[in-house]
């Protein structure tokens, strides 16, 4: 983790993740092995990021997203997404109650 980075309360990070200077990782997040995040990333509550994802900088990521494993984030993530590929796309949105 560099400068600046901010963790909400049940952030889980696996190792060999990489989280950029001035990040802000939402509560109950999970981002697992492998992941590069960019600086100046917003990871909203409940997000998922599957292994070995990488976000570019200066991106938000809404409230209970998931990222697939592999995926690059090149842009704005809608909160309740399902985004995968390279540049990753939304596959589905999921129907949250409280969104």
């Amino acid at each position: 983790m560099q400068a600046g980075v901010k963790l909400s309360d049940n952030v889980s990070i696996h190792i060999g993740s990489l989280i950029g200077h001035e990040t802000e990782i939402g509560e109950s997040s999970f981002i697992a092995h492998g992941v590069a995040v960019s600086g100046c990333t917003k990871i909203g509550r409940g997000v998922f990021i599957g292994a070995g994802a990488s976000l570019v900088p200066r991106i938000s990521i809404g409230d209970w997203a998931i990222i697939g494993s592999g995926a690059v984030v090149t842009k704005d993530v809608p909160a309740g997404a399902v985004m995968v590929g390279n540049p990753a796309k939304v596959l589905k949105m999921r129907d949250i109650p409280e969104l």
